[in-house]
């Protein structure tokens, strides 16, 4: 039997749910300096539980040029949860504050422009798609040449959690990028069923990614606690000196 779009959505509501029971039992073996290193990354978790239960719901979810529901929830838990997880990244890697907005603004863009492509006609929804591509290639470049050789400065266990997010991302941009290659409203070679499931079997993956691995690394999030009184230093003007 194959499953409806709101049930395949419901699937990812109750592994949404297990990642958030994860991420509670982990955040009670943190010190109270690395909980607040942590909390943002299961707060991923809530942020998944929420998007997918909207989805399963049809909400937010107009017609786009295509003829196809585009799930805007789904583009917002991408802005908030991988444009917060791409700054800490870059402040993982201590990389300098251009480069962190940089790799924000890269995923936020691609994630905004993406969405719009598919609800605006005409030559502005087509801009808008080749923006994506350039955000998209803008993300690559940042994650794979000034913040990896910034990570070169960093201790092992934070320069290996660095890695590990850094490959995660890669992952998902490539993931979502071909999907969106070969789903309905484009070449048409997935079906509804496919693209709603290999959309939600990469939001799991990469969000998943994004919840555990960090949650599971404590020696890196002890570092990043000595060295900043807050995860939202992703957004301040220097890290240890580097402007």
């Amino acid at each position: 039997m194959v499953l409806s779009e709101s049930q395949t959505y419901a699937i990812g509501v109750v592994v949404a749910g297990l990642f958030l029971l994860v991420a509670l039992v982990r955040l009670r073996k943190f010190e109270r300096e690395q909980r607040t290193q942590a909390l943002p990354f299961a707060g991923l978790s809530v942020l998944l539980l929420f998007g997918y239960i909207g989805m399963s719901q049809g909400l937010l979810a107009p017609i786009g040029t295509e003829g196809y529901p585009v799930h805007l929830l789904r583009y917002s838990m991408y802005v908030v949860g991988y444009g917060f997880a791409a700054g800490y990244t870059g402040l993982l890697a201590r990389a300098p504050l251009r480069y962190r907005l940089a790799i924000v603004g890269a995923v936020i863009g691609n994630t905004i422009s993406t969405a719009g492509g598919q609800l605006i006609p005409g030559a502005a929804g087509s801009l808008l798609s080749l923006l994506s591509i350039v955000s998209l290639g803008a993300a690559l470049w940042v994650l794979l040449g000034p913040l990896t050789s910034a990570a070169q400065t960093v201790s092992g266990r934070r320069r290996l959690l660095f890695s590990k997010l850094r490959n995660i991302f890669i992952l998902g941009f490539l993931t979502y990028f071909l999907t969106g290659l070969l789903a309905r409203g484009t070449l048409g070679i997935f079906d509804t069923f496919v693209s709603v499931f290999v959309a939600g079997y990469a939001d799991i993956i990469i969000f998943g990614g994004l919840i555990l691995i960090p949650l599971t690394s404590p020696g890196a999030l002890e570092t990043m606690a000595e060295e900043y009184r807050s995860p939202l230093a992703v957004f301040a003007r220097s890290t240890d000196g580097v402007e």
